[in-house]
């Protein structure tokens, strides 16, 4: 069912949600300069812009797998 994505992350435990997440990161990292030509191609963006969006991305990433523990002490699940 298209926009209940949400309900089936939120059953996946921390633990796991972060091993996906750091999968996910290895292979942006791993396809860094593809996806800066991709944003040269699609919006004329120069190169090194590109570049620094895409490690921009990344690295605001890697910062709230960082972070994340302290983002959500004391929280609690959504209904």
């Amino acid at each position: 069912m298209p926009g209940k994505e949400h309900e089936a992350w939120a059953t996946i435990d921390l633990d796991e949600r972060r091993a996906r997440i750091a999968t996910t990161l290895r292979d942006l990292r791993a396809h860094r300069d593809l996806i800066a030509h991709l944003l040269m191609w699609e919006i004329g963006k120069p190169y090194k812009l590109a570049c620094d969006d895409v490690d921009r991305c990344i690295s605001g990433v890697d910062w709230y797998v960082e972070n994340i523990d302290s983002m959500i002490a004391g929280a609690r699940r959504l209904a």
